[in-house]
């Protein structure tokens, strides 16, 4: 069990919010979040959770990615030697 508030992936605390238009998407399962819903959400990082996976990270079923690793241990590109953005390399 993960006694521990879930974080999103950088750290921050998840809070509970109510879903004030129907524009809102669970980051994880991609289900639609409804008006008048709540969820769980993180401001800074405009990350959400529906309620169910919200509680499958709060019970421990569920482990969230962590954030985005070191910018000195990202790949290089073969060509330009330049550091490869992270949201491309997760499509290679």
């Amino acid at each position: 069990k993960n006694d521990a508030a879930p974080l999103c992936p950088a750290g921050h605390p998840l809070e509970r919010r109510s879903a004030t238009d129907g524009d809102y998407e669970c980051d994880v399962c991609s289900a639609d979040i409804s008006a008048g819903t709540c969820f769980f959400g993180c401001n800074p990082c405009d990350y959400s959770l529906c309620n169910n996976c919200y509680i499958k990270v709060a019970t421990g079923e569920l482990q969230l990615k962590s954030a985005a690793p070191d910018p000195a241990v990202l790949p290089a590109d073969c060509i330009t030697g330049a550091r490869i953005d992270p949201d491309v390399a997760e499509l290679c």
